[in-house]
């Protein structure tokens, strides 16, 4: 155990503290937002569209967020600063020569996704409250799976990191 002296008092706040809102599901394939979009046009307008990929999984993550919030009972978003960790399980996490794979997406892409469908579906109000993603990661895992746990911050979390000992 770490000792309590040297854990900040952001830290603090989220130890040995159930989430706000947890949900994990097995996924067929991380989506990003960021690469392979189509732009479309017409005459001097552009704009970058959606691949079928990606409002796919939109519409598939949002959906299940939405059932689950129904199914749990949860109705109040999220609002303020949140904490959130993702955990992103990859089936191909690893190559044949047990190395890990070049071809993962980005860590930082891969939060777009459900961070926006978390928005969408109502289980926070904006996400641009997800002030820390401290625990995020990419994890080799026999099947691929989203795994989210959020935690709102009643005291906000820049005033507590700003007065650390």
């Amino acid at each position: 155990m770490r000792d309590s002296k040297k854990v900040s008092v952001s830290e603090r706040l989220l130890l040995n503290r159930q989430p706000d809102f947890y949900f994990k599901t097995k996924i067929e394939a991380h989506v990003v937002k960021k690469n392979n979009r189509p732009i479309h046009g017409r005459g001097d307008k552009k704009w970058i569209g959606k691949s079928s990929r990606l409002r796919n999984a939109e519409s598939w993550l949002d959906l299940a967020l939405r059932s689950y919030a129904n199914q749990i009972g949860f109705r109040t978003p999220l609002a303020g600063d949140i904490h959130a960790t993702f955990r992103f399980y990859f089936n191909n996490y690893f190559t044949v020569k047990n190395e890990r794979s070049r071809t993962l997406p980005d860590l930082s892409n891969l939060f777009e996704l459900p961070q926006d469908c978390l928005q969408s579906a109502g289980i926070i109000v904006n996400d641009t409250d997800i002030v820390s993603l401290n625990g995020s990661g990419r994890f080799p895992s026999k099947d691929n799976e989203l795994e989210i746990e959020l935690y709102l911050i009643k005291q906000g979390i820049y005033g507590h990191i700003a007065n650390d000992p």
